[in-house]
């Protein structure tokens, strides 16, 4: 189901009240320094793509398992 861009705050307000019980997973224009901001949202996931291109492959991965070890807490 398409949906216009949304922000960091109406995510959580998808996920509190709009949508609590179903799984909701962020994608487009999604960096990895946004994805600390994204899980305080509640929401279940996110897909990071473009916001990898260009960077060192050992940073990538580094801030890649960072952040899923912060996820899964």
């Amino acid at each position: 189901m398409p949906h216009i861009p949304v922000s960091i705050e109406r995510l959580a307000v998808w996920k509190d009240c709009v949508m609590p019980n179903i799984p909701i997973v962020t994608i487009g224009g999604i960096t990895l320094d946004h994805l600390p901001a994204i899980r305080a949202t509640g929401v279940d996931s996110a897909a990071v793509m473009s916001g990898l291109y260009g960077q060192n492959a050992q940073e990538i991965y580094d801030k890649a398992c960072q952040h899923l070890t912060i996820w899964r807490k």
